[in-house]
């Protein structure tokens, strides 16, 4: 049914540029005959005082020139139908073919290109549109994906502590009998675990928060640099109970941006609590901010760096370090996290029209996270 219909359409668009081909033809027609009437009309005025041998030939002359306009008519029918047809029937069809399997769900369709007249750019811009709802549709699809795993990992992390406070719930409710010390040590365990799925939650809450476009950030005009210095402050004590040889390269004037200090913060501490707990001791630590340039710009990034020079981190998960629950996620591997640190960092830093990146080597011997931040006051 859908395929007749087509064909029918097909049909009707034919042959409406047939009528106006017609239409156009007769028009020629119409133009060329009434000039060789005019003549034709001034022959028979004088044909009266012409002799006959001479009206003889005038009539054959005649007779050619009535052919020869009707074979020019044709002719310019001819030509003009092959010029439309080629110009006009042709990228039109070809256009009309392409947005009806794009509509039927075919985003590999592409038409060719370099009609002219407006066609040209038309034939581009058809192509541009749908390599952006090929790469829009791909995008949707890995955004599904990361969902489901993100969904599927914080399940299976629920379920290890949500299984043990159970347990421990239970075999307190079972044994009165038992001590006050072994009494505490449980309680003990549910709280901790219980704080383990609260972290948890809180994660993918605030993930979820990131996600949603109408979620609008905090910013307000501060000192980024004052922002670095305090957050490094308030993890000192546990970079100095891990041993971690700590270095600061912050400069003491202000560096005013417009940010939200919550938000960075988290950033900031989500990647020194990474150089916390994914390192031993000993680990050289080098956290700094500075301004450089980019595109001829004078100073308009900000960067800071949190680097270490502890074990290097495998190229298989590089590749997919800030995914959610990624395969060999750092975190989860060591246990000492929910897997989705960084994933809302990189969310984070993208609300702020920055850049997170990780350099696998810094400075011959580091290690490094990088944070680039435009260094502009505008919101």
């Amino acid at each position: 049914m859908r395929n007749r219909e087509l064909k029918l359409r097909s049909i009707a668009r034919r042959f409406v540029w047939f009528c106006i081909f017609i239409v156009f033809a007769g028009e020629i027609f119409v133009f060329y005959k009434s000039a060789f009437l005019g003549f034709a009309d001034g022959y028979f005025s004088a044909v009266d005082s012409i002799p006959d041998s001479e009206v003889y030939v005038m009539e054959n002359h005649y007779l050619t020139i009535k052919i020869l306009s009707t074979v020019f008519s044709i002719v310019t029918f001819v030509l003009f139908y092959i010029f439309a047809k080629k110009y006009f029937i042709v990228p039109v069809e070809e256009l009309a073919d392409g947005m009806e399997r794009v509509g039927k769900g075919n985003l590999d369709v592409r038409i060719s290109e370099g009609g002219k007249f407006e066609f040209g750019e038309i034939q581009k811009t058809f192509n541009l549109m749908v390599e952006q709802l090929q790469n829009d549709k791909k995008n949707r699809e890995k955004i599904i994906s990361q969902n489901t795993m993100m969904y599927s990992g914080i399940a299976h992390d629920l379920k290890t502590p949500m299984t043990m406070i159970i347990g421990y719930a239970k075999f307190l409710q079972s044994n009165s009998d038992i001590s006050q010390k072994d009494r505490q040590r449980y309680l003990d365990n549910i709280i901790s675990k219980t704080e383990d799925a609260n972290k948890l939650l809180d994660s993918l809450f605030t993930y979820s928060k990131l996600e949603n476009s109408s979620y609008e950030l905090k910013k307000e005009k501060n000192d980024i640099a004052e922002c670095l210095r305090s957050c490094v402050a308030d993890h000192y004590k546990l970079i100095e109970k891990s041993n971690i040889k700590l270095e600061l390269d912050i400069p003491e004037s202000k560096t005013e941006l417009v940010f939200d200090e919550f938000e960075l913060k988290r950033v900031f501490s989500n990647l020194i609590m990474n150089v916390i707990k994914h390192n031993p001791e000993n680990t050289e630590c080098f956290i700094s901010l500075s301004l450089s340039s980019s595109m001829g710009q004078y100073n308009d990034i900000v960067k800071i760096i949190i680097a270490d020079d502890g074990p290097k981190i495998s190229s298989s998960l590089i590749e997919k370090l800030f995914d959610c629950f990624s395969v060999g996620d750092l975190s989860r591997n060591t246990r000492n996290g929910s897997g989705l640190g960084l994933a809302i960092s990189q969310k984070i830093i993208e609300r702020h029209d920055g850049k997170l990146y990780y350099c696998d080597v810094w400075n011959s011997k580091y290690k490094c996270f990088v944070v680039e931040l435009k260094n502009r006051l505008d919101m």
